[in-house]
């Protein structure tokens, strides 16, 4: 079992954001996580250009961040609070996965499925140096898109 949070951080909810969570734990299931839980942010533009900024020192919006806790030390007694291990957080700009929808001529949801594959997959550790469609964790990465195909969010 695994255990998926969504918040909103600078924005209203959506409607829509009934099937986030069965998606996200599907994806963890197809790549055999248990026990695991993740934590989605979903914002806008402006929050995560803070933390693109602060963290990447990069100073500008972008589609998804991905803060894997398994980075540095573990804080003293952490597996001792709870069954589950947190694996991260993810955080979203739903402004940006609207533009690149337009952009790559994609649906929205189509979008977010590929940012919430690529950020799980970021907290699992997996990188890539370009974005090269060739790169192994973005060839990973629609491997899972089309193998779980299109859930409804």
């Amino acid at each position: 079992m695994n255990i998926v949070e969504i918040d909103f951080l600078s924005i209203e909810e959506p409607a829509w954001t009934a099937g986030i969570i069965p998606y996200c734990l599907k994806v963890l299931d197809y790549l055999k996580m248990d026990g695991q839980e993740i934590s989605l942010v979903f914002t806008d533009d402006n929050t995560i250009s803070c933390y693109n900024r602060d963290y990447r020192n990069k100073d500008e919006a972008t589609d998804v961040l991905s803060f894997c806790q398994d980075e540095g030390e573990r804080f003293p007694g952490e597996h001792d609070i709870s069954e589950f291990h947190h694996l991260g957080d993810i955080i979203v700009s739903l402004e940006t996965v609207k533009t690149h929808s337009l952009k790559f001529d994609v649906t929205f949801e189509e979008e977010l499925r590929r940012v919430l594959v690529h950020g799980i997959l970021h907290l699992l550790g997996r990188t890539h140096a370009t974005r090269d469609p060739g790169e192994p964790m973005l060839v990973e990465q629609e491997r899972i898109l089309q193998t779980i195909g299109e859930q409804k969010l």
